[in-house]
């Protein structure tokens, strides 16, 4: 499977403004956005399956095609790999955003592990409190931990 993801990740490359793989960004709104997003979409369907379209539907909204669109394709095609190799749920777009961004920084999968640890042990926190586990997955990473520390000082 992830070779499978490694190559689709190549194709939005050669698919995207760039053949280079490295344009940084495709004009917000545009149909060029909403392309690249749909294609993106198809393979993370491909990736997680009915699990995907239960949680977020058939088709990226406006805030996964804006998201997507400031990404390079580099970085696009680093979060798919990154995702087609790790096990768990799938990412919201706050997270598909932070793996995106540790392309550009260079982050070591080490790092990336440490936090993932740490976002998988909020979540756990979170369900522990009383938090349902969908509601502790859709909740941004900042927030999640900012709630689970009002729990622990009450």
């Amino acid at each position: 499977m992830g070779n499978d993801l490694a190559d689709a990740a190549k194709h939005l490359t050669k698919s995207g403004p760039s053949s280079s793989g490295l344009s940084t960004r495709v004009k917000a709104g545009s149909q060029q956005e909403t392309a690249r997003a749909t294609r993106v979409w198809s393979r993370l369907t491909e990736l997680y399956g009915r699990v995907w379209t239960d949680k977020y539907g058939s088709q990226p909204n406006k805030t996964w095609c804006e998201r997507i669109g400031e990404l390079s394709n580099n970085q696009i095609m680093h979060t798919l790999t990154v995702l087609a190799d790790r096990e768990g749920f799938p990412p919201d777009v706050g997270e598909f955003t932070v793996i995106a961004k540790t392309a550009k920084g260079g982050e070591s999968n080490q790092q990336q592990e440490k936090v993932w640890g740490k976002i998988d042990r909020l979540r756990r926190i979170a369900f522990d409190h009383g938090m349902s586990l969908a509601e502790a997955q859709q909740m941004p990473p900042n927030e999640l931990a900012a709630w689970v520390q009002e729990r622990a000082e009450a």
